[in-house]
């Protein structure tokens, strides 16, 4: 009996198979409909509006059509669109049928109906332009051995932003979007989209700035005994401690080993001191050097007599 089994089998396998994709092909000619979920992807509003609050991420529509064309997704990631070409200022409700909802890419998909919502709230204004200027949001760390020479070097520096009115009236400025390069260690430039944090229907042109990642070679180096400068003092005779303080400077390679003791200034106010008689130091360096570490960072007043 198994034998008889086996017989032409190769021959029952791809009649098995044949029958399979028969099957197949008979199931996905079939016409269904199916209710979906679909993406509104665009409106229609009337020139010289804009809206300011978002449509309805997506709308529960009827669709029909045969299971092959359901299964290619790019109908659904087109989504809907909205058509609300007779929409005026201001925050409304408008109904939602076939007769201002269309597929934006059908490919062989037919809307049917509309199952909910039946209606939507749009709020409109006037749409305004204005230009603002850029500020980064960009943090750049660098790799060991190198430091940022520039920062936030970016172009252009300001931009149009057109929305509807009641964002352009509150909009101070375009942002760079919020991001993060680590380990940085060579000079390049990169496109950074722009956003208006906070504010719906704002967009700028350009969208895009384009932001230069400008970083240097730069050494450490210590200095060490620097005098604690007085300023401000009063006419009675005076001690403070520390008398000097020790710094570890980063600067480029070309300019660190130059740089003097002298040309660092280390100070404190006198009238600055709290209660206690504590006072924060202030340091002042040449251009292009950064403070690393430093050995202290407020010193202590004290008054030794009065001079008569």
């Amino acid at each position: 009996m198994k034998t008889r089994l086996l017989e032409d089998l190769p021959q029952k396998i791809s009649a098995i198979i044949l029958a399979l994709l028969l099957w197949v092909h008979v199931a996905t000619d079939k016409t269904y409909e199916l209710t979906a979920a679909i993406p509104v992807t665009s409106v229609i509003i009337p020139e010289g509006l804009s809206l300011v609050e978002a449509p309805p991420d997506s709308i529960f529509v009827i669709v029909s059509s045969t299971a092959k064309r359901f299964w290619r997704s790019g109908w659904r990631k087109a989504g809907l669109v909205l058509r609300a070409d007779g929409a005026r200022r201001g925050r409304r409700e408008y109904d939602v049928d076939l007769g201002n909802l269309s597929l934006v890419s059908a490919d062989g998909i037919t809307l049917s109906g509309v199952a909910t919502p039946r209606s939507v709230r749009l709020n409109l204004d006037i749409r305004e332009e204005r230009v603002v200027p850029v500020v980064s949001r960009m943090i750049i760390e660098t790799a060991p051995g190198f430091a940022v020479s520039v920062i936030d070097s970016f172009f252009p520096k300001r931009v149009t932003a057109t929305g509807p009115k009641s964002s352009i009236q509150r909009l101070n400025a375009a942002f760079t979007e919020s991001r993060e390069l680590n380990n940085v260690s060579s000079a390049y430039d990169l496109k950074v989209g722009l956003e208006a944090v906070g504010l719906y229907g704002v967009v700028f042109e350009p969208s895009e700035i384009t932001y230069r990642i400008l970083v240097q070679a730069v050494k450490e180096r210590l200095f060490s005994g620097v005098p604690v400068v007085i300023f401000n003092a009063p006419h009675d005779s005076i001690s403070v401690s520390p008398l000097s303080v020790d710094l570890a400077l980063i600067g480029p390679l070309e300019m660190i080993d130059t740089i003097q003791v002298s040309d660092i200034t280390v100070s404190a106010d006198y009238r600055t001191s709290d209660s206690a008689g504590m006072i924060r130091v202030k340091v002042s360096l040449p251009p292009r050097l950064s403070i690393k570490k430093i050995s202290d960072t407020l010193v202590y007043f004290s008054v030794d007599s009065i001079r008569q």
